[in-house]
């Protein structure tokens, strides 16, 4: 994933899959529609920073259940100078006022095939459609990865405060070589306000397109012990990336 993270819904409270890269964002991201409002990440993947200049741009399509939010997402990426760089963009919600936000990210080699990012990303909402300023959020978060021979298993933690909410995400995931895919399969959660936990699963393949384009489609399921039910939701990115000349596994 590169970072997205956004604010939907899980739950009751805010979640991810940007998405900050939810990822997440933002989302994932990245839970009230995915639990209330936190950001989440949009599509199941890692953490990544865009190439040097302007070189990405991500657009993001969500919906599910009545547990989950339904609107899309457009981010821009630009990569600086010693493994900084900025996002930018726009969530909209079921229609509702628009949240634009900033995300910085660092980006640190450990050592070899082991990577850390570090992001914080702040947001602010339209009180209005006319966009007049409402409340704000930010998020910080961090994911660790590694590359063990065609695996890349990575761990992700955020925490989310918009003033009322504080959200802690925690997540774990695995990158799966699946030529000419490459499948990502994660598994989350998130402190909620009472009662049990929520299981949040999300599978989706990343689909080259061609050399400088790629499809994340997305099947989000979450489960809350002691419910009964199971809910959905789908996703589905494009991401455009002029400057790279194909994606390769891992980092």
């Amino acid at each position: 994933m590169r970072v997205r993270y956004s604010l939907i819904v899980m739950m009751g409270r805010p979640s991810s899959r940007l998405c900050f890269a939810t990822a997440v964002l933002g989302c994932f991201l990245v839970l009230d529609g995915f639990v209330g409002l936190a950001p989440c990440v949009l599509a199941a993947d890692l953490v990544e920073p865009p190439d040097p200049g302007f070189s990405e741009v991500d657009l993001f399509a969500f919906g599910g259940d009545g547990r989950f939010d339904s609107g899309a997402q457009l981010y821009a990426g630009f990569g600086l100078s010693g493994g900084v760089s900025i996002w930018a963009g726009v969530d909209m919600l079921n229609g509702g006022p628009a949240r634009g936000g900033v995300n910085v990210m660092v980006t640190r080699t450990l050592g070899e095939g082991m990577d850390l990012d570090l992001w914080i990303d702040l947001g602010v909402h339209s009180a209005t459609h006319e966009a007049e300023i409402g409340r704000a959020d930010w998020t910080v978060g961090s994911e660790w990865s590694l590359v063990a021979g065609r695996l890349t298993p990575y761990l992700r933690i955020d925490w989310y405060d918009d003033g009322a909410s504080h959200i802690v995400h925690l997540l774990s995931g695995l990158v799966v070589p699946v030529d000419p895919v490459e499948l990502h399969i994660e598994l989350s959660s998130e402190r909620p306000k009472e009662g049990a936990w929520p299981i949040h699963l999300a599978i989706g393949p990343n689909v080259p397109i061609g050399r400088r384009a790629e499809l994340q489609p997305e099947l989000s399921l979450l489960g809350i012990a002691g419910s009964g039910r199971m809910h959905w939701a789908v996703s589905l990115g494009v991401i455009l990336d002029p400057r790279r000349e194909g994606r390769q596994t891992g980092r």
